[in-house]
Parts: structure tokens; C-alpha cells; sequence
């Protein structure tokens, strides 16, 4: 069973709720059923029967002996039970997340003591849409209507014991009603709408954002006024270098180097944030009661060979598996790994979600698709080659709990540990551990928008639909949600407890990832430079210029880096042209070079003990220049891929992890050794 019995049987059998959505279903269709006043009459009083306790116990007792049938010991079952009681679940729900329990089992036998016909599938195209849920969320119903060839209307239901004790009431007073029921398992109510109402999420997922917010959408590139202004600077550049050459380059070189030294002004106050910054926060104990449902969104495309590692990851995370749902997001068409996954006997609370190739194919696109199917109050997204500190979901819980409902988001830091495999995989650590350990702490502290990493980030679902969701037609949608929940007023913020992941250890999966990134982040500038007066009064004028010299460092840096070298060459040839303004721009090209240099590698330092708790390697700290000429390739890259394919998804190729030396290792190998 790879499915978990769903949030509507994931509740305490004594709470008092408002009438089901099952029997407001019922009611729906009572007026097409023959002789049914007496059903729909009987189903109006169901709140009224939830809340008595001789009801909630006689259910308890009624649902225990059926287990005891099904050969589970009693002291399997009261511990079960006693756990639903602290989750807010079911016991069968418990007993099913644990593997104790066959959901088929426990239904059919549920189906043979009510004298209701069991079904094992459901066909979608007799769905009655009108009399079925707006939306197919796990934990929203356990059943839908379907109308049959003889043109009768039957439920489809998986009940918990507050529905079947009002089903098998009715069917006392009604026996010939028992023809209106099939009792199924969850999973299959829960395929059979997926796969009713795919198309028209899938189209939802791709246009949700673009239909609320237009402004704030990446599917168009430039704005009118946007796209004249780089009209103007593609003619007028090369129009001022051909009649005034020596003026428009020096005026341009103070422009390039200006943004290099924004750069290191930005290295170094993240150095001195970093430097003052206390301990992450570690929460408290919280006690095991009214854990929310958290829904865990694992984006894959072609990664059949990490498949394994990624469920293993997934299984460890500590969390009451009734209230947790992990969510393989696939591509429709990527059969090879929903195979693999298949293969590897889920677990209960896993399940896999194909994606329609509808709108583009992209994993925001994805992740929005799979939001409208999970049912997490709480949902936290993770890669393909992710291994998450095990509480890393508690600590986000309790981070959530304690900042209160403006925290929409929790980013979770990313620790590179295959820093030992290469000269490539040694930067790129260095350059997580500054983002996450230097940056992102630094943007948090101030209260600044903060560019989210693509994974490990951890949402209040309520504030994540508000602003949107992901946007489809953003190739970095994590650095623009964290832009555009903090322009709805949300905040973000960091946690402690990290996501352990490789690198690319290779130029062939190095420069398409950062092509994309690059790419994203020009997307990302551009969408909320739109309307600068509304950027103003979203986020103030503090933030704006935090956010504009973020921007400046990522997109700008890199592009502009060959060109300065280039400039300062020119410049130190050609003294004589510039008269007195050569020697203070040399001398300005000199500090800033150094000065670009030596703040990287103090911010690197600093952050690589921080995340790894030992010396960054030398070789990296003094190889920096050359890691930047790589990064050149990719911007330029990334500009060409804007123009020729904006939404376009630059995929990196994963590989399961392989032990790596070094004190940084440590913690990875053992959690590769399980």
C-alpha cells in the first residue's frame, strides 16, 4: 500500500467537527436517490453523533475488535491507539503508517461486516463532478459519487469510524441502501480523482500566478518601458564607443567597477554579521500532541539512480508518519523513475504524483501541481540528492509556532559535502557556506527579502497559496518567492539544522546549473523592477536597496568580470589617452580587484568553519579568480538563454552519493551507513 489512509480518517474519534464533507455529499445527491429523505434527514444530525462520547467509545470498541480479527495483539493496538490520541489520528490511520496494517484488509473486512460491496478501483470517467469535491487535497474526502451504466447513482467511500458507524445506522434502518456504497481504500478514491481532474490542475499550476498577480510573473520577460530602455542602451552604447571612445569607456569602467565594489562592500558586511551572530536558534522540547500534517514535496526528473537514497532520506525524518505525507512529484512521461520508486515498497505515508506535460516543464510548474493534491498545513520541499538533518521538521514546527503566522518561511541551510571530490566541488562548498552561513543569517537579521535556496525550504501552505504559490515561467522561483513574500508582507527566516547534498563535481553539470541560475536571477530583477514606486511601498526603501544590490552581485558581478580585466589592461596600456583620470582609476582597479579577492576569502573562511567546523583548503581560497571566469561563461550563457528559451529548464544530473574524506565527511558517511 503505498498511500496513507487520509486526513479524514487522520482525526480524534472524539472531536467535535461540523458536518462532514461525505455527508454533505450525500446530501448533494439525496434528491436523485429513490426513497432517500430518510437518509438525507439522518445524515443531518451526523455532527450532533460525532459528539457524543458513549458514540466515540462504542466506534473505539467496534473498530478494536475488528483489528483483533484481523490478528493484531492488543497491546498492539492500544499502544496505536494511545498514539492516534497524541497525533489527533486514527488508529487505523497509525496502525496503517506503521506498517502493522494492510488498509485493504482492515476495509475489506469493513466492507464484509456492513454487507457492502468492496471495490478496488473506481472509474474516473463515471466521477459525477457536480457531486465531488472542489478539489482532491488528501485529508479534504475519502469518497466521491459515480454514476453507473444503469444510470444509478453509488458512493465510493472510505470511511473512519464516525462515517461507518453512521453508514451502518442508516443501513439498519435502510437495508436496501446497501446497494448505494462500495467501500474502497483511500488510495483509491485518491488516484481516481487525480487522475479526473489532472488537466485542469495541471493548467491551474501553470497560470495560477500569471491569473492573480500578472505584474509579478516572469511568463512575459520586459515591460514596455523596460524593453524601450534596452533598446536605447543596444544602440546608444555602441553608438557613444564609435564617436566618443575614450570618454563612453571610462564612464563605463567606473560602471563596472562600481558593481565590483558593491560586491566586496557586500562580502564584508556579511563577514561582520557573521562574526556577531549568535548560535541558530535550537528550540525547546515540544511535547508530542496536535502535531499539524506536514507535507513533504520531493521534485525528481530522470533520477531513477538516486531514487533509493532520496526514499531512504525521506524515511528518516522524524515525524509521526500519520502525519506525514512525502510526495514524489514526476514528470508524467519520466516512467524510469516512477519505476524505481515504485520498485522500493514505499511507505505508507509516500506516494508518487505524475505531473501532465502541461505549460512548461519546469519544477516550480511541478511543485505547484502537487500543491493542490497535499494536505500539509506545513509543507517543505526537497531535491533529488537531498539527506535533511532528521528533526529538521520539528525545528521548523517550532520556529513556526513561536514567530507566529507573519513567518511564511523557513529556509534550512544547504551543507555541500562532497567538498573532498575536486577542485569544482571544493568552491562551490565554499560558495554554499557563504550563502548560507554568511548571506542569508545577515538579510535575516536585518529583516531583508531573503533569495531562498531552490530546496530545504519549509512554508506556511496558508501564506504559500496568498502570494501564488511558485511561478512556472522562473527558472530560480526560490529567489523570487522569497522576493515576493516579503512584498506581501510576509517574513522569512533562517533555521539550524541543515540539508546534506553533493555538488556538481563536473563543468557539463556546473555550467547548465548555473546558466539556469543566472538566468532565474535576470528574471527575478527584472519582474520586480517593474514598478518601482510598488516595489517602494511593499517592501521600503531599506529593503529595496538591499534587494538591488543583491541583484547587482549575482547577475552583474559575474557578467562583468572578463570585461573589467580587460578594462584594466586597456586602461594600464593606454595612460596617456586618459590623462589624469588613468592613475586613479588603475589605482581603483587595483583595490578593488584585491579587494574582491580578500573579501571572499575571509567571508569564505569564516562561513566554511562555520558550516564544517574546520579550515576552508587553501587551494580554494587562492583559486577564487579562476572559479569567477567559469562563472563569466555561464552569465554570458544564461544571457543568450534568456533570449532563446526563457523557460527553459537546464536540468542537473544527480548521482547517488558516495563516501568523501575529510572531517567535513564525517557526518554524511555516517548518514550514508544509516
Amino acid at each position: 500500500m503505498k498511500a496513507a489512509i487520509q486526513v479524514n480518517h487522520s482525526r480524534k474519534e472524539n472531536v467535535d467537527e461540523p458536518v462532514s464533507p461525505g455527508s454533505q455529499l450525500l446530501r448533494e445527491i439525496a434528491g436523485e436517490l429513490s426513497a432517500a429523505a430518510e437518509v438525507s434527514s439522518k445524515i443531518g444530525v451526523v455532527a450532533h453523533i460525532r459528539a457524543k462520547k458513549s458514540g466515540a467509545a462504542d466506534r473505539l470498541k467496534t473498530c478494536t475488535g475488528r483489528l483483533h480479527r484481523l490478528g493484531l495483539e492488543a497491546k498492539v493496538v492500544n499502544a496505536a491507539h494511545k498514539r492516534a490520541e497524541m497525533t489527533g489520528s486514527w488508529i487505523v490511520h497509525e496502525l496503517v503508517c506503521e506498517g502493522l496494517l494492510k488498509a485493504e484488509d482492515y476495509f475489506r473486512l469493513l466492507a464484509l461486516d456492513l454487507g457492502i460491496e468492496f471495490s478496488d478501483a473506481i472509474d474516473a470517467k463515471r466521477i459525477v463532478k457536480e457531486a465531488s469535491p472542489p478539489n482532491f487535497r488528501v485529508g479534504r474526502t475519502a469518497q466521491v459519487c459515480c454514476r453507473q451504466k444503469d444510470g444509478s447513482l453509488v458512493i465510493h467511500t472510505a470511511p473512519d469510524s464516525n462515517a461507518e458507524a453512521l453508514i451502518a445506522e442508516t443501513l439498519q434502518k435502510f437495508p436496501v441502501k446497501a446497494g448505494m456504497f462500495r467501500i474502497v481504500v483511500p488510495e483509491t478514491v485518491q488516484l481516481a480523482l487525480a487522475k479526473l481532474k489532472a488537466e485542469q490542475v495541471a493548467a491551474s499550476a501553470s497560470s495560477r500566478l500569471y491569473l492573480q498577480t500578472p505584474h509579478m510573473s516572469a511568463k512575459f520577460t520586459l515591460v514596455s518601458w523596460q524593453a524601450f530602455l534596452l533598446g536605447v542602451f543596444s544602440l546608444g552604447i555602441p553608438l557613444a564607443f564609435l564617436l566618443w571612445p575614450m570618454v563612453t569607456f571610462a564612464v563605463f569602467h567606473i560602471l563596472v567597477m562600481a558593481t565590483f565594489t558593491i560586491a566586496v562592500a557586500t562580502r564584508l558586511a556579511a563577514f561582520r554579521g557573521l562574526m556577531r551572530m549568535s548560535n541558530p536558534y535550537v528550540p525547546a522540547a515540544h511535547p508530542e500532541t496536535r502535531f499539524p500534517m506536514y507535507s513533504v514535496l520531493v521534485a525528481l526528473h530522470k533520477e531513477a539512480a538516486v531514487a533509493p537514497q532520496i526514499v531512504e532520506s525521506m524515511s528518516r525524518l522524524d515525524w509521526p508518519q500519520s502525519r506525514l505525507e512525502v510526495i514524489y512529484v514526476c514528470e508524467e512521461d519520466d516512467h524510469e523513475t516512477q519505476e524505481a520508486l515504485a520498485s522500493l515498497s514505499l511507505p505508507a505515508s509516500h506516494r508518487i504524483l505524475a505531473v501532465p506535460p502541461i505549460g512548461p516543464r519546469t519544477k516550480p510548474k511541478a511543485l505547484n501541481f502537487a500543491l493542490e493534491q497535499c494536505s500539509g498545513e506545513l509543507v517543505v520541499i526537497y531535491d533529488a540528492e537531498d539527506m535533511p538533518d532528521p528533526m529538521q521538521l520539528r525545528e521548523a514546527w517550532q520556529r513556526f509556532a513561536v514567530e507566529g503566522p507573519e513567518m511564511a518561511c523557513l529556509q534550512a541551510p544547504l551543507l555541500v559535502t562532497n567538498a573532498g571530490r575536486g577542485w569544482l566541488s571544493c568552491l562551490f562548498a565554499a560558495e554554499y557556506a557563504c550563502h548560507f552561513y554568511g548571506l542569508l543569517p545577515f538579510l535575516d537579521q536585518r529583516g531583508a527579502p531573503l533569495p531562498l535556496g531552490g530546496t530545504s525550504n519549509h512554508f506556511r501552505r496558508e501564506a504559500l497559496e496568498k502570494v501564488g504559490a511558485w511561478d512556472p515561467h522562473n527558472v530560480t522561483e526560490d529567489a523570487d518567492l522569497g522576493i515576493r513574500l516579503s512584498r506581501h508582507g510576509y517574513r522569512c527566516s533562517v533555521i539550524g539544522l541543515p540539508t546534506l547534498e553533493d555538488s556538481p563535481e563536473s563543468l557539463a553539470d556546473w555550467i547548465p546549473q548555473r546558466t539556469r541560475w543566472i538566468k532565474g536571477w535576470i528574471q527575478t530583477f527584472l519582474v520586480h523592477n517593474r514598478n518601482i514606486k510598488q516595489l517602494y511601498q511593499n517592501i521600503g526603501i531599506t529593503n529595496i536597496i538591499l534587494f538591488e544590490i543583491l541583484m547587482i552581485s549575482f547577475i552583474f558581478s559575474p557578467l562583468l568580470y572578463i570585461i573589467s580585466i580587460i578594462g584594466f589592461i586597456f586602461i594600464y596600456f593606454n595612460k596617456n589617452q586618459f590623462f589624469i583620470l588613468s592613475s586613479y582609476l588603475i589605482y581603483w582597479d587595483v583595490i578593488v580587484f584585491a579587494g574582491g579577492h580578500l573579501s571572499q576569502w575571509i567571508l569564505s573562511a569564516a562561513s566554511w568553519r562555520k558550516a564544517f567546523g574546520t579550515r576552508i583548503p587553501l587551494a580554494a581560497a587562492a583559486t577564487f579568480p579562476a572559479y569567477w571566469v567559469l562563472g563569466n561563461f555561464a552569465a554570458w550563457r544564461a544571457v543568450w538563454k534568456l533570449v532563446r528559451s526563457p523557460f527553459e529548464w537546464e536540468k542537473t544530473s544527480h548521482r547517488p552519493a558516495l563516501k568523501v574524506a575529510g572531517d567535513h565527511g564525517q557526518e554524511r558517511n555516517k548518514r550514508l551507513e544509516g
